[in-house]
């Protein structure tokens, strides 16, 4: 999750507008060479190098062209704030999803996590459980039994809202 960094809100992903002047040829593309980054470059770089232009200029000015092109490979998706319309091009690997198909029978939920399952009220509440904390104050008052209950991996779970304990 990515947050919008002028109004904190998420960001969503979409595709990007194409705002840039497109270049596609290689005299064109050394003529701006110190602007690259305005164009969207629809030229091989094997095309760069067959280019007599470009093998006149100094090894230094090649590498750097190359680079830029490695680099700078044509990104087409940008983060996009939906309350401030922001935009930010994403320039880094970002896992949009994944899927976990080993099941994991013993998850431990950060107290944190907790905290949150405990206080959302979309969760549903309940007093018909019995704590599997024996140090639980539960088990001494049952007036003050209260449990949070969701489903998670086709089991139902439950936390104890008195001793935070997940089972």
């Amino acid at each position: 999750m990515e947050l919008c960094s002028k109004c904190d809100y998420m960001y969503t992903i979409r595709k990007m507008e194409n705002k840039k002047k497109e270049l596609t040829n290689v005299d064109e593309l050394l003529k701006n060479i110190n602007n690259l980054s305005k164009f969207n470059i629809l030229i091989s770089s094997t095309d760069i190098k067959k280019n007599k232009k470009f093998r006149k200029l100094d090894k230094k000015k090649q590498n750097d062209i190359l680079l830029f092109l490695v680099k700078n490979k044509n990104i087409d998706i940008e983060f996009y704030c939906t309350n401030c319309n922001n935009t930010e091009l994403v320039n880094r690997s970002i896992k949009l999803y994944e899927i976990n198909r080993k099941e994991k029978e013993n998850i431990v939920l950060e107290p944190h996590v907790i905290k949150l399952y405990m206080n959302n009220p979309l969760y549903p509440k309940t007093n018909l459980y019995k704590c599997k904390n024996e140090s639980c104050n539960t088990h001494k008052n049952n007036s003050i039994k209260k449990a949070t209950f969701f489903k998670q991996n086709n089991n139902m779970k439950y936390i104890c809202n008195i001793c935070m304990t997940y089972w």
